[in-house]
Order: structure tokens, then sequence, then C-alpha cells
């Protein structure tokens, strides 16, 4: 969530959370790009895609978080007699969540003077949680002279709407003169980016053919090449399949970056691959920054071969911040990249 603002003494912060989808990519629209053969690849570049279908859906996306942030926004219940204000007091200088770095997100705010103290808003606030959510967790820290009370909310059992990653209202309330308090209530929702994301790792890639043997490890590999223009909208392109190689490597873990499993593919085997790899969202958050602590290097190599055309390859990464990538494109994690690795997962047992 990026760095917390520090509250000044006497805030309470209460956070209240749609959901979250963990693994989402950060990046940069792709372009065409062009396919080299093996060796050193700078990654692809080229210039952003114009596709009217793409903006049209960031458009949507971008609609629609707005929507669900003044939703988000609604759910604070303000005491009656509150005074709303044009700009955030001074004790309220920023969201209580602060800013993770996301560029594709919505962020709207509200201000208000309560006819309360600071430990009757506390206490209001406790009272009236926002309908419609359940609460998840909450924390409490700071001294007994200034003490900050954190408390969050979930939309049960629900996933975040097409288009979007991730909503957040966060309430801060502080001491005002008197028998006042101030409230502050932001509601920030990340939407996803519908532009293909550049595969733009630098170093050796991997690329097979049709009768390819899998290569005896991985190491130093970045990615792998596909020698075909057809994939800068899609993991792979157009048509089916009729045969394939799954190469599996172990990274980290046992054999380092050693080939542990070497199949080849049938027709069935090879166009399932491709039916649900054509299915892998591309949406991506644009700016922000991501932590894979689990990813331990480990990678599945698919290729599918095509009658008559170049074959595709798939660089499939499940552990850590997964993604696939196929040398001109990459899809960050979602439950359609999810659906990918376990046909791979499948095909290694």
């Amino acid at each position: 969530m990026g760095t917390r603002w520090a509250p000044a003494a006497g805030i309470v912060v209460l956070l209240l959370a749609l959901t979250a989808c963990t693994g989402r990519g950060i990046g940069t629209p792709a372009g065409p790009g062009t396919s080299a053969g093996l060796g050193t690849s700078a990654g692809q570049h080229g210039a952003a895609s114009t596709s009217p279908s793409f903006d049209e859906q960031e458009k949507a996306n971008r609609t629609r978080a707005e929507s669900e942030a003044r939703r988000l926004l609604a759910l604070a219940e303000i005491p009656a007699g509150s005074v709303q204000l044009s700009s955030a007091p001074a004790a309220l200088p920023a969201p209580a969540m602060g800013d993770n770095g996301v560029e594709t997100a919505t962020d709207l705010a509200r201000y208000w003077q309560l006819p309360m103290s600071f430990p009757a808003a506390e206490d209001y606030l406790k009272q009236h949680p926002p309908a419609g959510l359940t609460q998840w967790g909450g924390s409490a820290e700071g001294s007994p002279t200034a003490m900050v009370h954190s408390y969050g909310w979930t939309v049960g059992g629900s996933s975040p709407q097409g288009g979007l990653e991730f909503g957040l209202a966060s309430i801060g309330e502080a001491s005002a003169a008197g028998t006042a308090s101030y409230l502050r209530v932001d509601a920030r929702v990340e939407w996803l980016d519908p532009h293909p994301m550049a595969d733009t790792g630098t170093g050796p890639r991997m690329r097979l053919e049709a009768g390819s043997r899998c290569p005896a490890d991985d190491r130093g590999v970045v990615g792998v090449l596909t020698d075909r223009p057809d994939v800068d909208r899609s993991l792979v392109p157009p048509g089916t399949p009729n045969a394939g190689l799954l190469c599996s490597y172990g990274g980290l873990n046992g054999k380092r970056f050693g080939l542990l499993l070497q199949r080849v593919l049938t027709a069935e085997d090879a166009a399932r691959v491709a039916d649900v790899a054509r299915r892998v969202e591309l949406g991506h958050l644009n700016g922000g920054s991501r932590n894979c602590p689990a990813g331990d290097g480990s990678v599945t190599v698919l290729m599918l071969e095509y009658p008559h055309l170049a074959a595709a390859n798939l660089w499939l990464e499940a552990r850590g911040c997964a993604s696939a990538s196929n040398g001109h494109i990459r899809a960050p994690g979602s439950a359609t990249l999810a659906a990918l690795i376990e046909v791979a997962n499948q095909l290694e047992r």
C-alpha cells in the first residue's frame, strides 16, 4: 500500500477496503515491436497501441473507477450538524493511507468540521460503520494522549468490478479547537490500463520451434522470443496449434536453473493451452512498485506449433508475482492467468 502517512496527535483512522487483487503488474503499454532470433534481446519496443477498443476500454475503466469512488465516499456516515469544508484541515493534510504511487487511480476527498469532541466523534464512527461492508480487522497505535485507531471493512465474498483492481476509502478524524473535531474521508480506486504491457526484459531469450528440444538449463535467460507479428494483442496468435513442447525449469530449487521436465504436447494439449492463454487478461496498473518475495526463478516454457507458421513461445512464472510473456507483451497476475498456470501444472504431472 506504500508508505503510510504519520497522523498528527489525536487522529483516528478508519479503513474501508472494497477488495484487493494482488499481483497485477506495473508497466507501460507495449508497441508492435519486432522479434529477433536466439540471443540477447532488449525487449520489444515501439509506439503505444492506439487501438480504439483499448482506448474505449480505458475510458470505461476510468469512468467505472470514478463511480466506485463516489460510492465508497457515500458509505461514510457523517454526523448531523457537520459543516463541509472546501479544503483539507491542517491536521489532516493527506489521505490516512498515503499514496502508493499507482498512476491509474481515481482519488476523491471530502472534509468536514464535526459538532462534537474528538472522543465523541470516535465513538460515533465506531457506532456507525459503513453499511453493507464486513469488518475484517483493526489496529491501534500511539500513546494515551495521541491514539490512532484503524478499522477495516470489505465487501464480503465479492471480487473487483471489471476493469478495477483495488478500492479503498479511508477516514481520518482529528481534534479541533474547543469541542469540535475534523473529519477527512478519502476514496481511492485503482483501475486497469487495458493496453498490453511491453515485455521489456533485457538479456538472453529462448526461442523454440518445431522439432526443438528443451535446453538443459535457463540460467540467465529473461524470457522467450516469438518470431511473428500477431502476438502483440494476445499471448498467443489466432488459429489452433497442432503440437507443442513443455519445458519446466527449477530456478533456485534443487538442480539450480536446470531442466526438470520435458514433455511433448499432443494436438489436444496444445489447443487447450492456446485456448486458455487467449483468454488471459492483459490489463495492468501503471506506476507504483511490486514486491515479489516468493519468487524463486522457477519457470515453465511452452512452445506451440502452427502449420506452416512460426511457433509461439510462452514464458510462465507462477511463483512470486505471477506473469506470462511471449517476447512482445506480458500479462500480470490475474484469475485468468492462474487458469493458464493450472493447465501448465496439469501437463507437468
